[in-house]
């Protein structure tokens, strides 16, 4: 007598279980090591924009924006695909969304003669004052990795830690408490000016 060929119910079901318990053990490795991917470039690339960032200021005697020295060739498409986001351009590269925002501004004259202003300006309009001729500059800044996450709740985790780094520590740091950030304009800035001391309750450095 012939018996056909083939599985049995039970056989199936234990594969399909065998299947499910490798995939309940992979999967998440998987998904913390695409996230340990993703942080680490993000760090890298902000200690790129840093460097990147002083040879342009002894170029030019000011920091640039990232499309600034995108356009000048000192950067190429390290930092990814530019996109607008809550107003202002911010660059999307592997999982994060890396924004630059001038925190002290200085005017100067165009004849050569410096009057520093003192401008605190956040909105990274740096351009030609048309009426006096003066030329606007960048002197201190800072530049934040926010996982693309943050801004599309829809989509997989790109990362868990927020990253900034500053022209006054040339040190990275991880924002602590992200609870109180708005990826928009996230407001952490881990060196106090006003004191002229870092931060530590708010952020760590990174080494």
């Amino acid at each position: 007598m012939n018996r056909s060929c083939g599985f049995s119910i039970l056989e199936m079901l234990m594969v399909m279980g065998l299947i499910a318990i490798l995939s309940a053990i992979a999967i998440p490795n998987l998904i913390a090591a695409r996230i340990a991917a993703n942080e680490a470039s993000a760090i890298a690339s902000l200690n790129a924009f840093l460097k990147a960032n002083y040879d342009y200021n002894i170029a030019n005697g000011t920091f640039g924006t990232p499309a600034q020295l995108r356009d000048a060739g000192y950067v190429d498409e390290q930092f990814g695909t530019p996109m607008d986001k809550c107003g202002k351009t911010i660059y999307i590269k592997h999982g994060y969304a890396l924004t630059m925002v001038p925190t002290k501004l200085e005017r100067r004259l165009s004849s050569g003669n410096n009057g520093n202003s003192g401008v605190n300006n956040g909105n990274g309009n740096v351009g030609q004052n048309n009426n006096s001729g003066d030329t606007i500059v960048i002197t201190e800044y800072y530049m934040d990795a926010v996982p693309l996450s943050v801004y599309e709740p829809t989509l997989y985790r790109t990362g868990i830690r927020w990253f900034y780094i500053d022209s006054i520590t040339n040190t990275p740091w991880v924002i602590n408490d992200t609870k109180q950030g708005n990826p928009c304009s996230p407001g952490v800035v881990c060196y106090d000016e006003t004191n002229s001391k870092p931060q530590y309750e708010v952020c760590t450095p990174l080494n």
